[in-house]
């Protein structure tokens, strides 16, 4: 596993890699600030450890929400037990959360259960112009019906696929659910909803009548 650290305090974030080593992963880098951070993310992590509370002013939960978009796990690390911080936090859907100080056990249990969850993941296979891509389904958004195409949305790319939203439906997992009968959304990406509309980041999509329970 590729490890960042993303940590403001040099003695913590040194502790953590030497246990991080210790236990056979991988220390790609060490981050104190979101630019340090959105620069060093640039390596491919497998795993962000991160600090909710950072240095020049940043905020770890930004981190959080842009690591989210790229579909990186990530770890929270923590001292601070406020419940509107920990509220906040929630929302971004870390891997776990570890309170400082650390415990090895409890950094290697939070890590392999991530690491099982990336290996056992999902996929499903699309066509593209440079061969079949077999797409994580935890990285899509939403996806959309175009007549006998699919419009698949993810953080990085949109994907239009022959085939049908209710064909594509059968292959999604349960963390698809319709709620128009042009759309399915990812449920973990869903930032607020009404009685008629859902907002996955910048994306407004419509719920109907008959999808809203």
């Amino acid at each position: 596993m590729r490890i960042l650290i993303i940590e403001d305090e040099l003695l913590v974030a040194d502790h953590l890699r030497r246990i991080l080593i210790k236990r056979g992963y991988e220390v790609i880098g060490i981050a104190d600030d979101y630019a340090s951070a959105m620069t060093k993310i640039e390596l491919k992590p497998d795993i962000c450890m991160l600090d909710i509370r950072l240095a020049n002013n940043s905020n770890g939960i930004d981190i959080g929400k842009k690591l989210k978009e790229l579909g990186i796990d990530f770890i929270y690390l923590t001292a601070n037990n406020e419940v509107e911080t920990i509220r906040k936090a929630a929302v971004t859907k870390p891997g776990a959360y570890l309170t400082k100080p650390f415990n090895e056990n409890d950094i290697t249990a939070s890590i392999e259960l991530i690491n099982a969850r990336q290996t056992n993941l999902e996929t499903i296979a699309l066509h593209t112009t440079k061969g079949i891509v077999e797409l994580p389904m935890s990285n899509i958004l939403y996806c959309q019906a175009d007549n006998v195409y699919s419009i698949i949305v993810t953080p990085e790319k949109t994907y239009t696929e022959r085939i049908t939203l209710k064909e594509l439906e059968g292959l999604l997992n349960e963390d698809f659910e319709k709620v128009h009968r042009s759309y399915i959304v990812n449920k973990n990406y869903i930032d607020s909803k009404s009685s008629s509309k859902i907002y996955i980041g910048e994306f407004e999509i419509p719920v109907s009548r008959s999808y809203r329970k």
